[in-house]
């Protein structure tokens, strides 16, 4: 296993942690087969990209460039912690309103520039990702260009 892919699975385990989760109700979640999140962990296996997918469809909080590359913060900027019983962590989406005010025309102008320029880096990243994992080899990632289709 490559040391990204070691590091990816760390991140994994602790954003488990940190949400206060088990190894067996995080696979419930993001649709592993029973025991299969703990033997791909434990075993240090590589996760699939629909793997990785089906992780960021149950845990939309999770901040992808975090949990591939280790940059920035584990929570995605917009995600705010509710208070839930337990130990488990919950997080939901802010909106504007939830601050009591809305934003100005110039106020949304300036963020979507700022998503722009964001979407335009992430694309680059993964695009990057895309070629190393293809140049690798790794399991589920298609070997034609996504340009292609």
């Amino acid at each position: 296993m490559s040391k990204a892919q070691q590091d990816i699975n760390a991140r994994i385990s602790q954003f488990i942690e940190f949400k206060g989760l088990s190894l067996h109700r995080f696979g419930e979640k993001a649709s592993f087969a029973s025991g299969g999140l703990s033997r791909a962990i434990k075993e240090h296996r590589t996760f699939s990209v629909e793997k990785l997918m089906n992780i960021y469809s149950a845990f939309p909080e999770l901040n992808p460039i975090w949990l591939q590359f280790g940059e920035g913060d584990m929570i995605k900027d917009g995600y705010e912690l509710v208070a839930t019983p337990g130990k488990v962590k919950s997080y939901e989406p802010t909106t504007a309103s939830d601050s009591g005010t809305l934003m100005t025309l110039d106020e949304a102008m300036e963020k979507i520039q700022k998503l722009e320029k964001e979407v335009l880096i992430l694309e680059a990243k993964n695009e990057t990702l895309l070629d190393v994992l293809r140049g690798a080899n790794y399991m589920g990632v298609d070997h034609k260009s996504d340009k292609d289709h």
